[in-house]
Formats: structure tokens, sequence, C-alpha cells
């Protein structure tokens, strides 16, 4: 500042060299200070608009979800194909006709791809469970939807499981006809070659020809055994009947008399015992006699009394047996040729049998097996048709979708929050677009920035005079420092407020000044001749250039120099500030080095 007392140039405070800036925050600022209460009304007033529209036309989402279990109806699945078709389940849920038959039954307006949006599918592998989830505008419709979307689901699994077995028995009986009439041709052959060969079946006929064999040959070992058996006991009764005499004594009687007296005697006494008594004479001479024959009669030899001679009793039993011996011979010899001729006829009939057993073999095996086949189909379509009666339900519902009591995600409370920011942001930009409108310079920082001068003079002048408030006072150190100083007006509507200016530096340094050195203060308009003015710009020592605030934009400030053709010794006095910028600075740039250059 100017000490005019003495006036003589001095700073209160060095202050660092500030170059200005391309838009003063602190104008911005104090633009927005000056609507602040508008401001916040506005803020208040979008605040309910942004919660009325909320409330009123921002919708909410409800989620509800199901849970369901796949369990797969072929057991014993490897890990990938059980994987593979649980994908499947998972994304047969948003095929365009499970949708389409959602969305009839819920009588919705929504397209597939609306639909599909609304709806998601988790699922967990390793426990097969998997979790539809349904959105709605209300908790009602999401469950509803949840719900739909898991019974067309089911139906839909159900309804091609029955098509994929109906599609299976169509096949399987046109297989069973076909195995049917195979059946037939080859049971057919098989007959006729068994009535050809004279054969029931095979293996056992050819075991029962073994066994008759068998049996045959040992019947005839049997039978040879026994004819040589019965031809060496033959043999053997001849040659003893050789031996024998052709008489023999029959019987021979012999005669013991003692014995025969002791046993009448004996026979005596006992009667006599019956009707005597013991100590009778009569009893006691027999006992007498009994016991001396008794004693007696040991010591004597028997006598024959008779002989009988007569043929031999065994002559006749062996000739009976020799008879019958040869007999057996001959019959078992006959016996063994037939059962050898028999075992023959056997052995012919399985060399026979043994011949023909691989063809035999084969049709028996094609009668097997097409008959095989007949049983294998008439299993399968009646365990088909069973299933068909009552399919097996691959997904089972765990637990239904519940009534949802809050919403999942909604936008109302971004919106109400959005709408008074998005307000106060388009405001505040419009704010900012009008009070940089034309991007015109107000303050010195601004204009001291895009013009690259020093600005020497900051003041409300002449919208507002006051004491102390004209800038001829920081114009009349100019005069003090000595040289010449030109006025310029940047443009032709500045003329009568430069030659003002002028006069009143004029008078108050002609008044003030001090120094022996004459000055001499040019006004000078702004006319047509750029040449001339830029002539006297150029002879002068400083050039003070008056401008308007807020009335030039940075185009032009940023030509001046150019235009004037001089950069050293100019400055630029501000005038017509408006009353909420004049507290700013009062000036900026280099204004040292212009007050102190050489004139």
């Amino acid at each position: 500042m100017v000490d005019f007392n003495s006036q003589q140039p001095f700073t209160t405070a060095e202050k660092a060299f500030d170059a200005g800036t391309p838009i003063d925050l602190q104008r911005l600022f104090g633009v927005f200070w000056r609507v602040r209460y508008w401001l916040v009304g506005l803020v208040i007033c979008s605040f309910v608009s942004g919660v009325y529209i909320a409330k009123t036309f921002v919708p909410v989402t409800f989620s509800a979800t199901s849970a369901l279990v796949w369990e797969p109806r072929d057991k014993g699945l490897d890990p990938a194909e059980h994987e593979r078709r649980l994908r499947t389940i998972v994304e047969t849920v948003k095929i365009p006709k499970n949708l389409a038959l959602t969305r009839e039954r819920q009588g919705s307006a929504m397209s597939l791809e609306q639909l599909a949006r609304r709806l998601s599918v988790t699922v967990r592998p390793d426990s097969s469970l998997i979790h539809i989830t349904g959105q709605g505008v209300s908790a009602q419709e999401a469950k509803s939807f949840a719900d739909e979307v898991v019974h067309v689901l089911i139906e839909s699994d159900t309804a091609g499981y029955i098509a994929e077995l109906e599609e299976e028995e169509t096949r399987l009986v046109g297989l069973l006809e076909i195995a049917r009439s195979e059946a037939v041709k080859s049971r057919a052959l098989y007959d006729e070659f068994r009535g050809e060969n004279g054969i029931i079946y095979l293996p056992s006929d050819r075991d029962q020809q073994v066994e008759q064999v068998r049996s045959l040959g040992q019947a005839a070992w049997l039978a040879r055994v026994e004819a040589r058996a019965q031809g060496m006991r033959a043999e053997t009764l001849t040659k003893a009947k050789g031996k024998l005499s052709p008489s023999v004594l029959l019987s021979e009687h012999e005669l013991d008399a003692a014995k025969q007296r002791q046993a009448d005697l004996q026979a005596e006494l006992e009667s006599l015992r019956a009707s005597l008594s013991p100590d009778h004479p009569r009893i006691l001479t027999l006992m007498a006699q009994v016991q001396q024959l008794s004693e007696s009669g040991s010591s004597l030899k028997p006598v024959v009394d008779a002989r009988i001679l007569g043929r031999h009793p065994q002559l006749d039993t062996i000739e009976a047996s020799a008879t019958t011996a040869s007999a057996d011979r001959d019959a078992a010899e006959m016996r063994h040729d037939t059962l050898a001729d028999l075992q023959g006829q056997a052995n012919a009939r399985l060399e026979e049998l043994n011949k023909i057993e691989g063809r035999a073999k084969e049709l028996y095996a094609t009668v097997s097996r097409t008959e095989e086949r007949v049983v294998h189909f008439e299993e399968r379509i009646a365990l088909i048709r069973d299933e068909l009666a009552a399919p097996a339900m691959a997904l089972v519902v765990l637990s239904e979708a519940n009534l949802p009591l809050y919403p999942t995600s909604s936008k109302r409370r971004m919106v109400a929050m959005a709408v008074p920011v998005v307000t106060v942001v388009l405001v505040c930009s419009f704010i900012l677009a009008l009070s940089n409108r034309g991007l015109r310079a107000h303050t010195a920082r601004e204009i001291a920035y895009w013009s690259r001068l020093p600005v020497i003079a900051y003041s409300q002048w002449p919208d507002a005079k006051s004491e102390h408030d004209t800038p001829e006072y920081m114009l009349m150190r100019s005069v003090v420092v000595g040289g010449t100083t030109i006025l310029v007006p940047m443009d032709a509507s500045l003329g009568p407020v430069t030659q003002e200016l002028g006069h009143l530096a004029s008078a108050d340094s002609t008044r003030d000044a001090q120094q022996s050195r004459p000055e001499t203060f040019l006004e000078v308009e702004r006319t047509s001749d750029l040449a001339l003015l830029r002539k006297r710009v150029r002879l002068a020592d400083r050039v003070v250039i008056v401008v308007r605030a807020g009335g030039h934009s940075v185009f032009e400030l940023r030509n001046l120099c150019t235009r004037l053709g001089r950069n050293q010794g100019m400055a630029i006095c501000v005038t017509g500030v408006g009353s909420h910028l004049a507290n700013f600075a009062q000036q900026a740039g280099d204004v040292e080095t212009y007050f102190s250059a050489a004139s």
C-alpha cells in the first residue's frame, strides 16, 4: 500500500508473487453463499419430492425362494454323469417352454426375457440341492411366481420322463413282436430237428443213452461172469458125481437090552408109586432092580439089530444141481449176447447223438436266446407300465416359498437420496455456468492470470463512490515514481470512465507531487487507429489499461499484449467491481516490478 503523507512507496508486508488463477474459487464460493438459503430450501423440497417419487413411482422387489432336491431315478450314476444331469435340470428351469407356461398360468403380460431376469437358480452339486428364487413387485407375486416355477419344472420333468417311458414302451413292444416271431421260428426249426433225429432234449437224451450203455455193459459183464461161474459149477458137480458109489447104507438099528429093561422097570416103578406106599415091598424090589441094571448096564455095548442099503441120496441132488447149473450157464450166455447187442446199438445211438450235438446245441441256443429276449422284453415292458401307472418323482420339494416380509432390493432409498443430490448438482452446475457465462473475468486474480499483466487497482468506482474507493490513489503511485503513464480504455464504453479517472489522478498528482521531475498523464481514447495507439503505448513509460470487472472475455484479455504490441510496463485498473467482489484481493500479478521499472 502507499503512504500518501510521505508519498514514498513502501509495503507493510512483503508478499509472494501472485500470478492469479483461471477461476477465483472465492468468487464461486461467494456466488453460492449469496444463494445459500435458496439452496437449503431447494434441498428440502427436492428431498420431499424424492421421497414422494420413490414411494409413488419406484417399484420394490420381493424375493421368495423354494428349495428342491434332485434324486436321480437311475441309481449308481458316476459323478460326471450325475453333475451333467443335474446341470441339465437347472438349465431346464429357464427354457422358453416352461417360462411361457408359467406366464400363461400367472396371466402375466411380461416377455420371456423379463421373466427370466426375475428368476434365479442356484445349485449345490455335492448335495443335489436346488434353490429357485422368484422376484416380484409384491410379496404375494414373488411367492406365487416361485411356486409356479417349481410346479412347472416338476410337471415338465415328469412329462419328459413319461414321454421317454412311452417312447421306450413303444420301442420295446416292436422289439417284443420281432423277438416272438424269431422265437417261434427257432422253436419250429428245433422241433423239426428233434423229430428228424428222434430226440426230446439232447443233453438228457445223451445222458440217458450213456447211462443205458453203462448199465447194459455192466449187465453183460455180470451175465458173462454168471455164465462162467455156472459152467464151472456144472463141471465140478459132474466130477463129484463120478466119485460117489451108486449104493450106500441108508440106516442101521442098534439094540441095548439093559437100558431097555431098565426103562421098563422104571416105568413100572413110577406107576406103582402112585398107588403104593414108598416102603411097599414091591416098590423096594423094583428100586433095587433099577439100581442094579443102572450099575451093570454101562459096561455092556449095544448090539446092531438091523441095516438098510439103497441108492446114494446125493447123486440125485448133484445131478439136479449140475443140470440147473448147465441151464443157468446157457441162459447167462444168451443174456450176455443179447446185452452185448443192445450195448452196441446204444453205442451207435450215442455216436449219432454226439454227431448231432453241435447242431442241436446251436438250435437250442438260438431257441433259448430268443425266448430269453422275449422274457426280457416282457419284463421291461411290465416295469415300464408299472412306472407309467405311478411315475417316480425325481424332484422333491424340501420347502415351499415363504411369503417374504421385507423386500430384498429396492431403489426407493436410492431414488429418494438421488433426487436432491441430482437437483443440487444440476442447480449448482447451472449457477456455475451462469456465473462463468461468456468466459468473462471478474476478479483481480482472474484478470491478472488471463492478461498476464499485474492489476494495480481494483475498485467499485464509478458504480459505488465513497472515500478512498477510487483507483486514482493507486494511479498516483505511477506519478510519484515518475515517467509518462497512459490510461487506455479496454473498449469505447469505458472512454468516459477513463477520462474522469485521468482528470482525478492528474489533479491529485499535481497537488501532492513533491519531486522535481515533471509527470505527464495522457488520456488516450480507444480509436480505430490501432497503429497510432500502439505507437503511443510503446513511447510511454507505463501503460494502465482500464477494464470493467466481468465485462471482458478471457480471449480478449489473453490477446491484450499482442494487440498493443508491448509486454513490459503495462498494468490493469479494474473498475465497476460489484459489492459481492469488493473484499477480494485488490492487487494481483507482479505489481512491484511494474512500479519499480526504470522510466
